[in-house]
């Protein structure tokens, strides 16, 4: 179930009702959920489980000769961002986005959400830092600045 999807689009919004429909590659073996939001809780409806997956991010994850199912963050983390995706600095991401714009008319790839089990919802780049610091990412891409785990000291760690 994708519980903190449908949250991140229910809770903040101005409906007292709403039906969300979360599809993905696999979030505790669920790929797609159907869920309604009413008042304050959300009440899971309907499940698709693995290996019944879109895995639209895998399939990607692969085409960009990085590791499938370990590696999907990398493109996760490079989708909110809408500045073009230039041919010269990422050749095969963005042979991706334009293949994916002949198939689908969409030059885009859209983000899910950053976050980990355990963890609260990210919410602010202190949050992602945070999250990024107590997980086996590599790297982080956050407001145009890329860092590497290898080059964050202990002392960068920020404390809750």
């Amino acid at each position: 179930m994708f519980l903190s999807h449908a949250a991140s689009a229910f809770y903040p919004s101005p409906l007292e009702k709403m039906l969300t429909l979360v599809m993905g590659g696999i979030g505790e073996w669920s790929t797609t959920s159907m869920m309604l939001g009413k008042g304050n809780s959300i009440q899971p409806l309907k499940e698709v489980h693995f290996p019944h997956s879109l895995a639209l991010f895998s399939a990607f994850t692969y085409f960009t000769d990085l590791k499938v199912n370990t590696s999907e963050y990398k493109l996760m983390g490079l989708a909110p961002y809408s500045e073009p995706v230039y041919a010269d600095k990422i050749p095969r991401y963005h042979q991706l986005v334009n293949r994916f714009k002949d198939l689908t008319g969409y030059g885009l790839v859209v983000n899910t959400s950053f976050n980990v089990r355990g963890e609260p919802i990210v919410c602010t780049p202190e949050d992602a830092y945070h999250c990024f610091q107590k997980t086996a990412m590599d790297e982080l891409y956050i407001g145009g600045f890329r860092l590497l785990k290898n080059d964050q000291s202990q002392a960068s760690t920020i404390e809750r």
